[in-house]
């Protein structure tokens, strides 16, 4: 972030500063500190949300099959289908590995480049889609309730499912018409502060699960 705005702060000419656009842009050069840092924190939270099985020990986190849980049901495809819970459970932290392992932003890969972005995707809309399921927004219904929606969690949740929603659309909008064409060094700056607000909802909306008064949580 420091680098980020050492090139914005005092600058009069953006167009020759490095302005990335996101966060994976930032950490695209190995021997960078950020990029050492990144890959660390971003593997340790991958290991742990992985072994936390928390889809399956919370109850407040979303529905298991054993109890009547819904399933993803693919039309047409029924061995594809699983469980929220096991959705929940792998593709965000899978998503987070992937992005944290493939730091190379060089247009030039190609290949690199889809799979980073598709990584991305995964990690931002499974957990976003997840939690949609858990507190039953549309179209998302749960037939579990996993959770009362009068109550503070709930509306502490809705709001940064919210807060982490609509910035990671924005922010994908803005890359969409990256790759048609060069941003304005105001929309780098616009799109990398989206996308930091979104996963900073998202840390927000954990804690929030991981409440920190465990009587609050029904625990399996």
């Amino acid at each position: 972030m420091l680098r980020a705005l050492s090139g914005t702060l005092g600058n009069r000419n953006l167009h020759q500063s490095f302005l990335p656009s996101t966060v994976s842009e930032l950490v695209s050069e190995w021997q960078s500190v950020e990029a050492r840092i990144f890959f660390g924190f971003e593997l340790l939270a991958a290991f742990c949300i992985l072994l936390s099985w928390y889809p399956f020990k919370l109850r407040n986190a979303g529905c298991i099959p054993a109890e009547g849980g819904c399933y993803i049901r693919v039309p047409y495809m029924p061995f594809a289908s699983m469980s929220w819970a096991i959705a929940r459970q792998f593709f965000p932290p899978v998503g987070l590995v992937l992005v944290a392992c493939e730091e190379s932003w060089d247009a030039e890969q190609l290949v690199l480049v889809v799979v980073h972005c598709v990584s991305a995707l995964l990690m931002f809309t499974a957990f976003l889609f997840s939690e949609a399921h858990a507190l039953s927004l549309r179209p998302f219904r749960c037939a579990v309730t996993t959770l009362e929606p009068g109550s503070l969690e709930y509306k502490l949740r809705y709001i940064t499912w919210h807060l982490a929603f609509w910035p990671y659309f924005l922010f994908t909008l803005i890359q969409i018409y990256n790759f048609f064409g060069d941003l304005h060094p105001y929309m780098k700056i616009i799109s990398f502060v989206l996308e930091v607000d979104a996963g900073l909802a998202m840390l927000a909306n954990h804690y929030v699960i991981w409440c920190p008064d465990r009587s609050t949580c029904s625990v399996r």
